[in-house]
């Protein structure tokens, strides 16, 4: 199912008891505070989880020397980042850091590449997600237009747990992470944690 921006803020607006608007931006006090709650909320969300559906990468561009000791160059970080997941040099993950709005790496004319969470369109948002968002909405909404507290700290600590609840399935869809078992690693954990019967 496709989502928008308009969509959503309505659907927040009827299930808080206020009347949806024809169109974006009309000036209504509905409208300001929908609007203000869902361009707040979602890049809030996209930074909290790194969503495998608004993940992507990139060959980044180098913008000059680096100012950082330890780094010998910087890269731009591409448009509309949010968080940089991972930066690897020719195709093996590196140690970066982010300074300045910059990418800091040790490239020695090296090919860097970055995944990284980005707004993804509308339409590839899983429904957990937009709930959440929605969630989010129509916590700002009681608060803000219905003047409700009480109502509004509810639905924050619901879309706070409903976005938990988002993570975790998205994670779902990712590799398992398999743990090597072996007796070293079992005799170094006994030795540090320390041997009682």
């Amino acid at each position: 199912m496709s989502y928008d921006k308009l969509s959503i803020c309505n659907s927040a607006l009827i299930r808080t008891g206020n009347t949806p608007v024809a169109v974006e931006g009309d000036g209504s006090d509905e409208w300001m505070s929908a609007s203000d709650a869902y361009d707040t909320m979602l890049p809030v969300m996209l930074q909290h989880h790194d969503w495998g559906f608004a993940s992507t990468i990139t060959t980044l561009n180098r913008s000059g020397a680096s100012t950082h000791p330890d780094y010998t160059d910087a890269y731009y970080k591409p448009n509309g980042c949010f968080h940089v997941q991972i930066v690897w040099l020719n195709d093996t993950p590196c140690p970066y850091r982010i300074m300045d709005n910059q990418v800091l790496v040790n490239a020695n004319n090296g090919v860097v590449t970055a995944k990284y969470i980005r707004t993804p369109g509308a339409d590839q948002w899983p429904d957990t997600f937009v709930e959440t968002l929605r969630l989010f909405v129509m916590a700002a909404l009681y608060r803000g237009l219905n003047e409700d507290n009480g109502e509004a700290d509810k639905l924050y600590d619901r879309a706070m747990k409903h976005m938990a609840l988002a993570s975790s399935r998205m994670s779902q869809e990712d590799s398992p992470r398999y743990r090597v078992n072996s007796r070293l690693l079992a005799a170094r954990k006994i030795r540090r944690l320390g041997w009682t019967r």
